[in-house]
């Protein structure tokens, strides 16, 4: 299934969104909280939760938090240090305030938030203030997939990410053999969806013009060249 996706096709449709998701028994995403199911998740709530948990999202308006040991092992793949160099290389490129990971509110409500996702990378304007949460239309939000994200979770997120109107969308994947491989998407508007901008894998160079030039050898990411 990851080999399907990382070919993948040249453009990502968006479709309708599917029936929430039953609870998995990794708890990864789905893990809801007694308290949420009753009340509205405030943005004071979900910070907290961030911050006590490390990573807590809301989904259709419920507080969605990672079981310990999922996050772990998501770790344990580089997951984090491929997601931080890439922010860096972002922020030196751009000039624009970045973040790894990132607070995002996509949709809310009567000041509830009703989507609130935690993108491994997000680079917003100038009036981005990391750690707090960004409300708007980013310049770009990546994800950095690990071997326990489900299909549904990826077409989701690539659906909500384009729908909240973020300009641009990387993703990144670190293989069996610790080849770092990315996608770089640009938003096409009619017919709505993700159109395949760049791509690259390991030594070969990723090379992007929209929405701003970039440059980065993917397997740079998890392990930095070595001095010659």
């Amino acid at each position: 299934m990851l080999a399907a996706v990382l070919r993948g096709p040249r453009n990502v449709t968006l479709r309708p969104a599917p029936a929430p998701p039953r609870p998995r028994a990794d708890g990864y995403h789905e893990a809801v909280t007694s308290a949420s199911l009753h009340q509205p998740v405030t943005v004071d709530a979900w910070m907290a939760a961030v911050d006590r948990y490390g990573f807590a999202e809301v989904v259709d308006g419920r507080l969605v938090i990672v079981d310990e040991q999922e996050r772990a092992s998501v770790t344990d793949n580089g997951h984090d240090v491929v997601a931080r160099r890439l922010a860096n290389a972002l922020e030196a490129a751009w000039g624009l305030p970045t973040s790894a990971p990132a607070r995002w509110q996509l949709r809310g409500r009567e000041g509830s938030v009703v989507t609130g996702r935690v993108p491994d990378v997000l680079v917003g304007d100038d009036t981005f203030l990391p750690p707090g949460p960004f409300v708007g239309h980013p310049i770009l939000v990546g994800e950095v997939w690990s071997p326990s994200n489900t299909f549904g979770e990826i077409t989701r997120k690539r659906r909500e990410y384009y729908e909240a109107g973020a300009q641009a969308m990387v993703e990144a994947w670190v293989d069996d053999t610790g080849t770092v491989l990315m996608s770089w998407f640009t938003r096409v508007p009619s017919p709505q969806r993700w159109l395949l901008h760049a791509s690259a894998a390991g030594p070969t160079e990723l090379v992007v013009e929209l929405p701003r030039p970039f440059r980065a050898f993917p397997d740079h990411l998890l392990r930095l060249p070595t001095p010659r």
